[in-house]
């Protein structure tokens, strides 16, 4: 156990909020904040003694919460990860006795024919996407690396994402090759692709897709792009890859699906979008005041066109 906890010794942590360094990963396992059940063994081989410990819960995925940050508990009602939960006085732990939750479980009410796929993970795509578009039509997302740059203009049209089964079969079935990079854009024909690699196995969907969300989206603070908000051949060729961003960003772009398949010890995450974005040529987002372009209807507190 010692030995197990002892990376956190050694390298500290940044972010128990956002945990993406596997150097920790047995310590993460050990120190997961919503882990209920644990079991042990041990082998002698030889000389030597082999022991292992399996959790109900991985701690070690990328961009993850560890636990939650504040006061350790003192009553009952502090302990809210699960409903139910009681707070143990002599140690500040919080009890729970309920049934586990299955790792990486959820309904399939939304896509019944795509088994691979949970509607919170596919829930999760969509706030991600979603979310991010509403910053940038709003003028909210800051445009390249600097913290003083100014943040690229408001869009007078940025659809409202909407979830596509057909989409998600597609991504699935590609996420399955364990390709590791993008698929031939002649054997997803209207679609456009997103693709990301997590370091971890048996991923629960909604983490590696909110973490391939962030990933992309997060090109756009790497470098900025020109103002006119173009997909010129300069940024599609551009050295620092901002594709992801940019096919996040595609206003025209409605439907969205993804698949998330484990391939060894990591998980291929695979989002498609149709009508597809990075068009050469085509501007990623028209310029304008906020929903003016809308031809429907338009939410004001998000700027996303119905």
């Amino acid at each position: 156990m010692a030995i197990w906890a002892g990376p956190q010794t050694y390298y500290g942590i940044n972010n128990v909020s956002d945990y993406d360094d596997n150097r920790l990963y047995t310590f993460a396992n050990m120190a997961h904040g919503k882990t209920l059940q644990f079991g042990c063994g041990h082998q002698v081989c030889g000389t030597n003694t082999h022991i292992s410990c399996i959790y109900n819960l991985v701690g070690g995925y990328p961009h993850s919460v560890l636990y939650e940050t504040g006061k350790a508990c003192t009553k009952n009602k502090d302990c809210t990860t699960y409903k139910g939960s009681t707070c143990e006085q002599a140690d500040h732990l919080c009890v729970f006795t309920g049934k586990p939750p299955v790792p990486g479980g959820g309904e399939n009410k939304m896509c019944r024919g795509n088994k691979e796929m949970t509607d919170p993970g596919r829930k999760a795509a969509l706030e991600a996407h979603n979310k991010r578009r509403s910053q940038l039509a709003k003028g909210k997302v800051r445009n390249g690396k600097n913290p003083n740059n100014k943040n690229l203009p408001t869009a007078s049209f940025m659809a409202r994402m909407e979830y596509d089964c057909e989409a998600e079969a597609g991504a699935i079935a590609y996420a399955s090759t364990c390709a590791f990079k993008q698929s031939p854009q002649k054997d997803r024909k209207g679609y456009g692709e997103n693709v990301f690699v997590y370091n971890a196995p048996n991923a629960v969907p909604a983490d590696a897709l909110n973490a391939a969300a962030k990933k992309w989206w997060d090109q756009i603070f790497l470098d900025g792009i020109n103002w006119e908000v173009v997909f010129k051949q300069s940024l599609r060729d551009k050295k620092i890859d901002q594709k992801g961003f940019t096919q996040m960003a595609w206003a025209n772009s409605i439907k969205l699906g993804c698949g998330v398949q484990t391939c060894g010890l990591k998980s291929f995450v695979v989002c498609r979008y149709s009508p597809a974005g990075n068009v050469l040529n085509q501007t990623i987002y028209p310029i304008g005041d906020v929903c003016s372009g809308c031809v429907a209807a338009c939410k004001d507190t998000d700027g996303l066109c119905m």
